[in-house]
């Protein structure tokens, strides 16, 4: 008859046990490790292995939390990086039309002025024919009314 095989857990356990038996150096513990009962020993191993394994779970979790965060900051830089590329195509589409409305503006001060200038030499030129038209007028008036004086004189014989 052959003995039962212990379980790959109780046998990685007691190698545990036995690790930390030979490793730790000969203190006052050490010495209680070595009057301990193979089941007290597998039962310290049990317990270590617990805290291993909650340690291991933390850190996992820890890891798991980090990873979420990075993908967290992932998407909002690459929202941010978006949101750049629109705003810089924004700009670029402003900077441009503000250009485009620059150049016009130019161009329409530039007619402005030359109407302007264009205006104001045709007011001059209204004002001098008005002037010469009134002088005209102060001297035709005058001499008109000689002639009509004249031809009228002639006509009924004055002259």
């Amino acid at each position: 008859m052959s003995s039962p095989r212990p379980s790959p857990l109780s046998s990685a356990l007691l190698l545990l046990a036995v690790f930390f038996f030979l490793v730790t150096p000969a203190t006052p513990q050490s010495s209680a490790l070595k009057q301990m009962t193979t089941e007290q020993l597998l039962t310290l191993a049990d317990e270590s292995l617990t805290r291993l394994e909650a340690r291991l779970l933390e850190r996992k979790t820890q890891t798991e939390n980090l990873q979420a965060e990075l993908e967290t900051s992932r998407d909002l830089l690459q929202q941010a990086s978006i949101s750049l590329d629109k705003s810089d195509a924004a700009l670029t589409e402003t900077s441009m039309k503000l250009d485009s409305l620059m150049t016009r503006y130019e161009k329409l001060s530039a007619q402005f002025e030359a109407y302007q200038t264009q205006a104001e030499k045709q007011i001059n030129a209204l004002a001098l024919e008005v002037r010469i038209y009134k002088t005209a007028t102060k001297i035709a008036v005058p001499t008109a009314v000689v002639a009509l004086v004249v031809i009228a004189g002639r006509l009924i014989g004055w002259w």
